[in-house]
C-alpha cells in the first residue's frame, strides 16, 4: 500500500485515490523542523492521530475521515511512503525565525529531513520518496494572507519573491541530497508552477492547495509516481 505523509498537501493524494495519506498537522508534526523535535513512529501514525488533542476537540478533515470514522490504516513494513513537508517551513517560518540565514537554515532542516528518512529506508527497509516543495501560493485578496485554504487562513511572512527563491533553492538542495542518499524524488514543482513561481490557478481552488477534481493534474501527477 502506498502512504502520503507530511503536511496539508498530502490531501490532494488522499482526494485523488492516488495514496492513503496522513496529515500530521492534527499531532503538530506538519514541518520539518517539528519532525525533526519531535520524531515520528511511522508504525504508530494511527494511533498518534486518534490519541491527538486536534482529534479529540476538532476532529480532522472528512477527506481522511470517511462518515466520521478514521480507518485509514497503520503503515506496514512492505507499505510505500511518499514524504510531504518543507511547505510550512518556508511559507511560514524562514522569514520570521531566519532571515538572516535563510540558506543555512534550510540546509540544516533538509539535511535532517533525509538523514531521518534514510533511517527509515536502511534500518526497516520501507520503500521511501520524497515530495518536492510545492510552489508559493497565489496573492489573496486579503493582503498579508493566504486565504480559503482548507486548513484556514495563514499568514505569509516575507515578501513574495523571497519566498519562491527559499522554495526553488530548498528544491534544489532537496534532489541534491536525495541523490546522494540514494533516495527517490518526485519533482512535481514544474508541472504545478507558473512562470513566476506561483501555483498555477487551473490546479488550485483555494489559492494554496492542488485541486483533486482537476484530472488533467492528477493524469500528471500519477504518471510521475508510476515512473518510481
Amino acid at each position: 500500500m502506498k502512504f502520503a505523509v507530511g503536511d496539508s498537501h498530502v490531501a490532494f493524494f488522499a482526494q485523488s485515490n492516488l495514496t492513503k495519506s496522513y496529515w500530521m498537522g492534527c499531532t503538530y508534526t506538519a514541518t520539518i523542523y517539528q519532525l525533526l523535535e519531535k520524531g515520528l513512529n511511522i508504525f504508530n501514525l494511527k494511533e498518534e492521530v486518534l490519541n491527538s488533542a486536534h482529534y479529540i476537540d476538532i476532529g480532522i478533515p472528512d477527506w481522511q475521515c470517511t462518515n466520521g470514522i478514521f480507518n485509514t490504516p497503520n503503515i506496514d513494513i512492505n507499505d510505500e511512503i511518499i514524504f510531504c513537508y518543507g511547505f510550512n517551513d518556508i511559507q511560514k517560518n524562514i522569514y520570521k525565525y531566519s532571515k538572516e540565514n535563510p540558506e543555512g537554515t534550510l540546509n540544516f532542516l533538509l539535511e535532517g529531513y533525509i538523514r531521518t528518512i534514510s533511517r527509515y529506508i536502511h534500518f526497516y527497509k520501507i520503500k521511501c520518496s520524497v515530495l518536492s516543495i510545492p510552489p508559493v501560493p497565489l496573492p489573496s485578496p486579503i493582503e498579508g494572507k493566504y486565504n480559503n485554504g482548507i486548513f484556514g487562513d495563514f499568514e505569509a511572512l516575507g515578501s513574495d519573491e523571497e519566498r519562491i527563491e527559499y522554495t526553488k533553492y530548498a528544491n534544489k538542495i532537496l534532489e541534491n541530497l536525495c541523490i546522494k542518499n540514494d533516495i527517490k524524488f518526485i519533482n512535481i514543482y514544474n508541472i504545478i508552477s507558473d512562470d513566476n513561481g506561483f501555483i498555477k490557478k487551473e490546479y488550485t481552488t483555494d489559492y494554496v492547495h492542488l485541486d483533486s477534481s482537476n484530472i488533467e493534474l492528477k493524469n500528471k501527477i500519477s504518471e510521475r509516481l508510476s515512473a518510481l
